[in-house]
């Protein structure tokens, strides 16, 4: 009887274990890694991207930037006040460290740049250039939000529109269509008060 039981206990045992063994081949990983987004982006034929700063480029930050992103677009990098911080003075450091980065990551580099052409007592023009590297563009938007209480009051070769401090300007007719390698420029009149700062442009 004695030697009954351990037989009925050691074939329980057994079956157990396999079955623990069959449930342990069948279950997914809690670990398993997701296909980053610009391998999903490129097997669409799609350009992924997103806004950075240079010199935030490592750790996490610069991990991620590199591992879901096909493109970046410089944050504030190549804005005027940022390459010349004083007439005469350049300072390319930020900028030359995203496409350092972009290089090393095989990513493409679109840049964008808002700059204010000439400025008045009360008016200013700004002017807006859109660059293609890496890829093309059949259409295009752009939107900036101003903080000073400036008003965009006429544009050109774009539609640019306005609520409150959210600008919003799209392709006219003509220059929708933005080769690799190429540009886009237009331009606007505004008015402003008490400071004109340049705000951070994002392509839409």
């Amino acid at each position: 009887m004695r030697t009954l039981r351990s037989g009925r206990s050691l074939a329980s045992l057994f079956t157990g274990l396999a079955a623990l063994g069959a449930l342990l081949v069948a279950a997914p990983s809690a670990h398993a890694v997701d296909t980053p987004l610009r391998d999903l982006a490129t097997a669409k034929g799609k350009i992924i991207g997103t806004a950075v700063t240079g010199s935030k480029l490592t750790g996490t930050y610069g991990d991620i930037a590199g591992r879901e992103f096909n493109s970046l677009t410089p944050g504030n990098a190549m804005k005027w006040e940022s390459v010349e911080p004083s007439r005469g003075t350049y300072n390319w450091a930020e900028a030359d460290r995203i496409v350092d980065f972009a290089e090393a990551h095989d990513q493409q580099v679109r840049g964008h740049t808002l700059g204010i052409a000439s400025q008045w007592s009360t008016g200013f023009t700004g002017q807006v250039r859109i660059a293609c590297s890496g890829a093309s563009l059949s259409s295009w938007k752009v939107n900036w939000m101003y903080g000073a209480g400036q008003r965009i009051t006429q544009a050109w070769n774009a539609t640019c529109t306005q609520s409150g401090t959210e600008v919003s300007c799209s392709h006219a007719s003509y220059n929708g269509a933005v080769p690799d390698g190429g540009s886009v420029t237009f331009g606007f009149n505004g008015t402003w008060n008490g400071s004109n700062t340049v705000p951070v442009v994002t392509l839409g």
